[in-house]
């Protein structure tokens, strides 16, 4: 009775972990690379303007739509750092009611990043350059162009693709400042719209029950065999 009870709590448990096994991995490692890059970096998100003074460097971002009107408006955002031109022509949409970050909301934004390993700090220009158009909005076409003014002076510019944030750690943090939607590191489990069910009953009670229940059925296996009369 015993040896059938812990085979079908083996199978039950071994089910379960294998069910919750993969998605449990996927929140794990974006938890786990949340907590590393929030330790090692701190964003300081320009929220007053569109033009930003940063150790004597001056960024300033700007449109051709100067009407402050509620019309959302499309076109290019010219980008320039010390006098110097580095404007990229993709289109994004512009709301010229706005004159701080939100006038290129989920477009374009001025953060400054902090790194506490080294101690020193960036202004980064961070734009989304896919485009508009409602098939550039969907996660596998999404690309961004990053620009980081050092205190310098010195300008570096990187440019990825939706699948390439999570290395340097930063790409993915900035990314979100310019995307139509919450993207992680390598999956997207944690901007998922939270329920009841998922993800707290699926992955994480499902995978710790199945867990629990393996514990019990090898205790059962392992009591069922040792003799009667051993003390």
């Amino acid at each position: 009775m015993k040896r059938n009870r812990s085979h079908l709590l083996l199978f039950v448990g071994l089910i379960l972990l294998l069910l919750s096994a993969w998605p449990l991995f996927l929140h794990v490692r974006e938890m786990v690379l949340g907590t590393t890059a929030n330790a090692r970096y701190d964003l300081l998100p320009v929220y007053d303007g569109t033009r930003v003074e940063f150790y004597g460097n001056e960024i300033v971002l700007s449109d051709a739509f100067t009407e402050p009107e509620e019309t959302w408006r499309e076109g290019s955002v010219a980008v320039v750092i010390n006098g110097t031109d580095y404007s990229h022509p993709a289109t994004v949409v512009v709301r010229p009611a706005y004159r701080d970050a939100n006038r290129y909301h989920g477009y374009l934004r001025l953060v400054e990043l902090y790194d506490n390993r080294t101690q020193d700090s960036v202004m980064a220009v961070i734009q989304r350059i896919s485009g508009t158009k409602p098939a550039a909005q969907m996660q596998d076409a999404l690309a961004w162009r990053l620009l980081l003014v050092g205190r310098d002076g010195t300008v570096t510019e990187e440019t990825f693709r939706y699948g390439e944030q999570a290395t340097p750690l930063y790409r993915k943090m900035l990314a979100n400042f310019a995307s139509p939607m919450g993207i992680g590191f390598y999956s997207d489990v944690m901007y998922a719209y939270p329920t009841l069910v998922v993800p707290l009953f699926y992955p994480f009670v499902t995978g710790i029950a199945g867990l629990l229940l393996l514990l019990v059925a090898l205790l059962i296996r392992l009591f069922a065999r040792r003799p009667r009369n051993a003390p």
